[in-house]
């Protein structure tokens, strides 16, 4: 959780954004997360394992972001406003059940 703070909020302002209602678009970013989660575990599990943590975090924000943008746009959801914060809310938690779910597999790859 720490690695998608710093990225999400700490990195990515000071980054180009990109437009990410176009599903080949953003990809620096979601590149960023998986870097991010590359190096966040590559101390804690073996290597083929933080790849694959990597590329699961890589895909898994693309797709989440890319939701947000057309459910923000499905709601008419403006920047800053109540709704656009709302998905948000709803953006971060589906990220944090994502995390939750790479934890809870590969902790019972690493178990066995």
């Amino acid at each position: 959780m720490l690695k998608h703070f710093i990225v999400d909020i700490g990195v990515q302002m000071h980054t180009p954004s990109a437009p990410k209602n176009l599903y080949f678009s953003g990809h620096r970013h979601y590149f960023e997360h998986g870097i991010g989660a590359f190096i966040a575990c590559i101390f804690v599990v073996p290597v083929q394992y933080a790849v694959a943590i990597a590329a699961i975090d890589y895909i898994l924000h693309w797709h989440t972001d890319w939701s947000k943008w057309h459910l923000n746009k499905f709601i008419g959801a403006e920047t800053r406003t109540s709704k656009w914060w709302w998905t948000m809310v709803l953006d971060q938690c589906v990220h944090t059940l994502c995390y939750y779910g790479i934890a809870v597999y590969f902790s019972a790859l690493l178990a066995v």
